[in-house]
């Protein structure tokens, strides 16, 4: 590969204050954060119940 196959390329900073996630990125963390939320309700229910039924 040369440098000419990366003249198209960006670089893009994903920590800068600016940076905006595109529609994938938005779905993405979407679903991820809401598969973290509704387990770690489920793990607190389960838990819960346990305590309760001992």
């Amino acid at each position: 590969m040369t440098n000419k196959d990366f003249i198209n390329s960006k670089q893009i900073d994903k920590f800068s204050k600016d940076y905006k996630l595109n529609k994938s990125e938005q779905i993405y963390t979407f679903f991820c954060t809401l598969i973290l939320s509704f387990g770690g309700l489920f793990m607190l229910f389960r838990w819960m119940l346990h305590i309760a039924t001992e």
